[in-house]
């Protein structure tokens, strides 16, 4: 975690105590001199010492501001190594969707359960997944490409649309209340984005 994001981080662990866990991890650093950068700004998380790089063996860190994100058993939803600031709007997005939001393997199981409707597609679950597998190395874009063509193939699926929506639309999920009559006339085809 870099120092310039940390403020970041600090705002985030206050504002979803009790939902989300913010972890930092000191790469290379001693005791001494994180607890001097902890009081400068004021963070009140736990920051993890790993001052022999074990960390970055383990995940290919080469350099500063990486990011893993964990559900809450401790599976892997999200890593990306370099690049990842969370003062950066694709990356405030990320962060966002992964506090608020089933993962996306939670989301592609729950499509593997039968619909009230009965109908399944499994060329859709196929491009829902390899959209997740996209989405968790980073490619939001990618991401969104399959889950539109995850779209066509399953129209209506609520699952698929609503991983579109809150991506391409974050204001109208995680600011606030979820916008529940946005969503409805989404579904409608009411309303052009």
């Amino acid at each position: 975690m870099c120092r310039e994001s940390l403020p970041v981080w600090q705002r985030h662990a206050v504002e979803n105590q009790g939902r989300v866990e913010v972890r930092g991890i000191a790469l290379g650093a001693d005791r001494a001199r994180v607890a001097a950068v902890v009081d400068q700004f004021s963070v009140t998380f736990p920051m993890l010492l790993d001052p022999e790089y074990q960390m970055a063996e383990v995940f290919g860190m080469r350099s500063v501001r990486n990011g893993l994100l964990f559900d809450g058993a401790g599976r892997l939803q999200f890593a990306q190594v370099g690049g990842f600031d969370v003062r950066l709007p694709e990356i405030a997005r990320i962060v966002q969707a992964w506090m608020v939001q089933p993962s996306p393997n939670d989301l592609a199981a729950r499509m593997e359960a039968p619909r009230s409707d009965g109908a399944t597609d499994a060329q859709a679950l196929r491009l829902f997944r390899a959209g997740v597998e996209r989405f968790h190395r980073g490619d939001v874009g990618g991401a969104l490409g399959l889950w539109h063509r995850a779209d066509e193939q399953d129209p209506g699926n609520p699952v698929i649309e609503e991983q579109i929506w809150s991506v391409e639309h974050p204001e109208r999920f995680f600011e606030g209340d979820v916008d529940e009559e946005w969503k409805a006339e989404q579904a409608r085809g009411e309303f052009e984005s």
